[in-house]
């Protein structure tokens, strides 16, 4: 029984948007959320897929400013960036140290552009 309690658990989402606002957004952002509140690491090119935008870090922004913490990180040799929502704030984000590619960053590399 605790074992399957515990994995009930970790299937939870602690990113859930509220419904309301989650109804309110465009098809796009609602793609980028639905993809990166899995927790994981996706790619651009996996959001540009499931979005259909042509500058899914545009929504990344939005979602930032919403107060999702999402981290990015480059990755391989050709510098490709990925993204997952990590955290919760209820308040604007997009000034925060959340990645190793953050402008606010000590460690930031001006080629980014993410």
């Amino acid at each position: 029984m605790e074992q399957q309690l515990q994995m009930n658990l970790n299937k939870l989402n602690p990113f859930k948007a509220n419904e309301k606002d989650y109804n309110r957004w465009n098809g796009q952002m609602k793609a980028i959320y639905d993809l990166l509140s899995d927790g994981e690491w996706h790619t651009r090119e996996e959001l540009e897929s499931v979005s259909k935008a042509k500058q899914p870090t545009a929504r990344v922004s939005e979602l930032r400013k919403r107060g999702y913490v999402i981290d990015c990180v480059r990755q391989g040799e050709d510098g490709s960036t990925m993204y997952k929502i990590t955290d919760y704030l209820g308040y604007d984000t997009t000034k925060e140290k959340h990645c190793r590619c953050c402008r606010y960053n000590q460690d930031f590399v001006e080629s980014y552009t993410g």
